[in-house]
C-alpha cells in the first residue's frame, strides 16, 4: 500500500548539537529552494540507530522511497523506490540524508557528499529537522519539477547472514510504514504535515515492525521554502 499526497520563518539561531553549512550565513547564502523536513519519534532519537530522509525525482509520482521490510542478502539494507514492478531491479534511493552517530551526512548516487544545508536534534531529544539546499539533490544541480519523498527510520543497516528473509524493524510514512509522500513541487511554497488537511496521519504503534520506541515515527512535517 503507498499514499500519494497531491495537495498541492524565518530562519532561528540554531542551537547546541546543531549544524549549519556554512556556519555563518547571509541573505546571498539562503537557496534558492529549501527542503524542510522535521521527524518525531515515540521514544528518543537515537545515535545508535539510523534515520533516513530520502527522496525520488525520476519524474514518476508512482514511484517513490519506501523501507526494506525483510533482512536482504544484496542491497542498501535500508530502502528502495517503490513502483517498479516485481520484475524490475532494485532501485534504491539517488538522494539521502543519513542521521547517524550524531551527524548529518548526504548521500548522492551512494557517494557521500558532505552535510545537509542545516540539520539539529530537538532540545527534547524527541525530533529531528533537517533543510536540504534543493541544488543538492541532482549531479547538475537543476531542479527537478517536484520529488516523492519519505523518512525510513531502522535499528541497523548491516546484515547478518543468518538473518536473510526475516523482518526488520523499521518505520516510514503512514501506518504500514511503506507510505510515501508524493509530487513535492519545487517551485512554490508549501508545507504537508502529517493527519493535516487530508494528509496520512501518523500514529505511534502503527501497524508494522516499529516495536523499538526510538524509531517509531509519531508525527512528520515537509516544507518547501523558496527564497
Amino acid at each position: 500500500m503507498r499514499y500519494s499526497c497531491w495537495l498541492g520563518f524565518l530562519l532561528v539561531p540554531l542551537l547546541a548539537g546543531c549544524a549549519r553549512f556554512p556556519s555563518t550565513t547571509t541573505a546571498s547564502d539562503t537557496p534558492p529552494v529549501t527542503l524542510v523536513s522535521d521527524i518525531t519519534v515515540r521514544g528518543a532519537i537515537n545515535g545508535n540507530y539510523y534515520y533516513f530522509l530520502a527522496l525520488n525525482n525520476d519524474t514518476d509520482p508512482t514511484h517513490g522511497p519506501v523501507p526494506v521490510k525483510t533482512v536482504q542478502a544484496l542491497g542498501n539494507y535500508w530502502g528502495v523506490i517503490a513502483g517498479y514492478g516485481p520484475n524490475d531491479p532494485v532501485v534504491q534511493p539517488s538522494y539521502y540524508v543519513e542521521y547517524f552517530n550524531g551527524n548529518f551526512e548526504q548521500y548522492l548516487n551512494g557517494q557521500p557528499i558532505g552535510p545537509p544545508y542545516a540539520g539539529r536534534v530537538s532540545t527534547d531529544g524527541k525530533s529531528l529537522h533537517v533543510e536540504i539546499d534543493a541544488r543538492a539533490i541532482t549531479a547538475t544541480g537543476v531542479l527537478p519539477g517536484f520529488v516523492e519523498l519519505n523518512w525510513i527510520t531502522t535499528d541497523t543497516i548491516t546484515p547478518r547472514p543468518e538473518s536473510v528473509g526475516l523482518q526488520k524493524n523499521y518505520d516510514g510514512f503512514g501506518p504500514t510504514g511503506d507510505q510515501f509522500l508524493s509530487y513535492v513541487p519545487l517551485s512554490t511554497n508549501n508545507t504537508w504535515q502529517s493527519g493535516v488537511n487530508g494528509v496520512i496521519d501518523e500514529l505511534p504503534n502503527d501497524d508494522n515492525n516499529a516495536t523499538i520506541p526510538d524509531i517509531d515515527m509519531t508525527a512528520w512535517r515537509v516544507e518547501v521554502r523558496l527564497k
